[in-house]
């Protein structure tokens, strides 16, 4: 999600499943970390397969049959609002697949052609949040959020999604979306909680939150002492 314009979303990782971005799309948006960028929506409310801006694979999806597997995405909002609005989805959700969605501010899990499940964890607006999905068949799907386990249930429920099934990562006007992500293996909790404090210079928020305003004059403080000393160095 760092391009600026296009419609290709390029695999940063090399590993050559470009994606798609979908209509109403705004790129360019700032991203939870200095130069990096991040994609907006553009008055949809509805973040639907049909509608909903964000990245997608229609072809050449690797995730498919019973395999373990991670989603990881960045979200923040200025305020959470509206109906159902799917995050990550992966398959066809009437019939089999999975995906995490957020209804209002909470967020839940959606078994293709079963059901629903609410987490019970929410997301805080003003704050950019790592929303983190991972599944290994006949033992476990977890959320996560921020590094942090929030919900974890027995993984024989999905009707598991079939290789040519399409992948997306979407949102719905006011969410940003960044560094969406993901892995053919189910990620550790300790590889979970890298994924949040291992960004540089985060302004990404805890439980606590720290807004994307927030200034660090730790770091600041740091910077300018650095320059003091090249000053004097140099004269």
């Amino acid at each position: 999600m760092q391009e600026l314009s296009g419609l290709t979303a390029v695999d940063a990782s090399a590993g050559a499943h470009n994606g798609s971005y979908r209509p109403n799309s705004v790129l360019g948006l700032p991203g939870p970390e200095v130069s990096t960028f991040a994609l907006g929506c553009n008055g949809v409310q509805g973040g639907s397969p049909a509608v909903g801006p964000g990245v997608e694979l229609l072809t050449g999806n690797p995730i498919g049959g019973i395999s373990s597997y991670t989603f990881s995405v960045w979200i923040t909002s200025g305020q959470y609002v509206g109906a159902p609005v799917n995050i990550i989805n992966d398959g066809v959700l009437t019939s089999r697949g999975l995906g995490v969605y957020r209804d209002v501010d909470v967020i839940h899990l959606q078994f293709g052609g079963i059901g629903t499940l609410s987490t019970g964890a929410s997301l805080s607006a003003g704050l950019w949040h790592n929303l983190v999905f991972t599944i290994t068949p006949s033992v476990s799907e977890n959320v996560y959020i921020d590094g942090a386990l929030v919900f974890t249930t027995a993984a024989g429920i999905p009707i598991f999604p079939l290789a040519g099934d399409p992948l997306r990562v979407m949102g719905a006007t006011p969410d940003i979306l960044c560094h969406a992500a993901f892995w053919l293996r189910a990620l550790t909790a300790a590889q979970v909680a890298l994924l949040f404090s291992g960004r540089v210079n985060p302004q990404e928020s805890n439980f606590t939150g720290r807004a994307l305003t927030d200034i660090d004059l730790g770091v600041i403080t740091d910077l300018l002492n650095q320059i003091l000393k090249s000053v004097r160095k140099a004269y």
